[in-house]
């Protein structure tokens, strides 16, 4: 019954994930709207469009970490986020200072080390024996 739960958390996570994505898409026009300046705003734009594969790494990570959590299997998530920071320090270092992508690069960057997560924790959610 703990994966149907899971399933339809996940589920759930992402169809609230839309209305933030729409958010992001107009960020531009609501930071303009409230009084900030043209190039904060241009910037936080770029920032946040790189962030937004990330809404939906966070949708499917959190259940099934909660997942996991609830079998005990906790030990395993370290390691995978202990391996997702190893990616993420280095990679962003790639982003900025050798491929010069600036602050959408670290966006991405830090979307993509979400994702990795999340199939870490699927792969562990597979190849682990239930409780």
């Amino acid at each position: 019954m703990l994966g149907v739960y899971m399933q339809r958390a996940t589920v759930v996570l992402f169809l609230f994930s839309l209305p933030i994505v729409v958010y992001y898409l107009l960020s531009r026009q609501l930071l303009l709207a409230l009084g900030e300046s043209e190039k904060v705003s241009a910037l936080a734009e770029l920032y946040v469009y790189g962030l937004i594969p990330q809404v939906f790494a966070n949708a499917a990570n959190f259940p099934i970490q909660k997942f996991l959590q609830a079998q005990s299997i906790v030990g395993q998530s370290a390691w995978m986020s202990l391996g997702a920071l190893g990616f993420h320090l280095a990679m962003c270092w790639v982003a900025v200072y050798k491929a010069g992508c600036g602050l959408l690069g670290v966006a991405l960057v830090l979307s993509l080390s979400w994702w990795i997560i999340v199939l870490a924790a699927v792969c562990v959610h597979r190849v682990e024996p239930k409780v």
